[in-house]
């Protein structure tokens, strides 16, 4: 018999993205997109959970962060929709992103 360190295992089961939306700390990190600097900017105009980032959703939440950061950009938008989608940003839909950039002009 083998040693135990030889023996295959399978292979260790990633924990799904939409595992954490409740309303613990950290639990808007846990979408696709939205890292450290994203969630405290959400929590800092009300948004903390994903239920209320659904609800506000992600041009609302954008002009919210827009208000407090002069320097939101696109990227941080469509990063915003896309964890609202369940999706990497540049996995958005073409037309949702051209929605988006359309939007973003129209505050430059």
């Amino acid at each position: 018999m083998p040693p135990a360190w030889l023996v295959a295992r399978p292979p260790r089961r990633r924990r799904s993205k939409r595992i954490g939306m409740g309303n613990s700390m950290g639990a808007l990190s846990q979408l696709p997109n939205i890292g450290a600097d994203t969630e405290r900017l959400l929590n800092e105009v009300g948004i903390t959970t994903f239920a209320c980032l659904q609800k506000e959703g992600s041009r609302n939440a954008w002009l919210k962060i827009r208000a407090i950061d002069p320097s939101a950009c696109l990227h941080r938008l469509c990063g915003i929709e896309g964890a609202i989608q369940g999706v990497r940003k540049k996995d958005l839909p073409e037309t949702v992103k051209t929605e988006l950039k359309e939007f973003y002009n129209s505050w430059k």
